[in-house]
């Protein structure tokens, strides 16, 4: 999931770029060394330089724009890390989302089953005439509605599971 999350992949660049600016401006702001050198053929003379430069006179505008940069780093950092920590939040909801959407289906299953048996049940009073056949016909009402609320809980466990693959990012 965390490495499909295109919201991340986002933060991943943006601090990238933020490293590489961050980068160059301590590059800009570091002293500036050049060394140079000088060789003369017949004669046995040579030369060699070095020199030194750094601005000292730029009013810590340098080092304010590398402090700058630094707090817009850990700033994305931050950022990324909530993204992060909310995905995998998001993903824990969907996976106790799927549980009990199992534990409800396990329930219809229960429910059915005893629609089932009440069913039968009365379907044995009515031959017998115990009951009228509005008081078994209205048993087997009750009977379909559990059927119906079983396949209702096969259809939120597949919508769970997708559910838990679009986040992660294989669907």
């Amino acid at each position: 999931m965390l490495e499909n999350s295109t919201a991340l992949l986002a933060f991943e660049n943006e601090k990238k770029w933020a490293t590489k600016d961050l980068v160059k401006l301590k590059k800009e702001t570091a002293p500036e060394i050049t060394v140079g050198g000088n060789f003369m053929l017949p004669d046995p003379e040579w030369s060699a330089d070095i020199s030194f430069s750094y601005s000292v006179f730029d009013g810590g505008v340098s080092d304010l724009e590398i402090e700058k940069q630094q707090d817009e780093l850990t700033h994305i950092e931050r950022n990324y890390e909530e993204q992060k920590q909310e995905l995998l939040s998001d993903l824990e909801n969907k996976m106790n989302n799927l549980y009990l959407r199992k534990e409800q289906k396990e329930l219809s299953e229960l429910r059915l089953q005893r629609e089932e048996m009440n069913s039968q049940h009365q379907k044995e009073k009515l031959n017998r005439g115990t009951i009228t056949e509005l008081e078994y016909k209205q048993q087997l009402l009750q009977e379909d509605e559990s059927h119906l609320t079983l396949e209702e809980a096969h259809d939120l466990i597949m919508i769970s599971k997708l559910e838990i693959l679009n986040i992660t990012g294989i669907f």
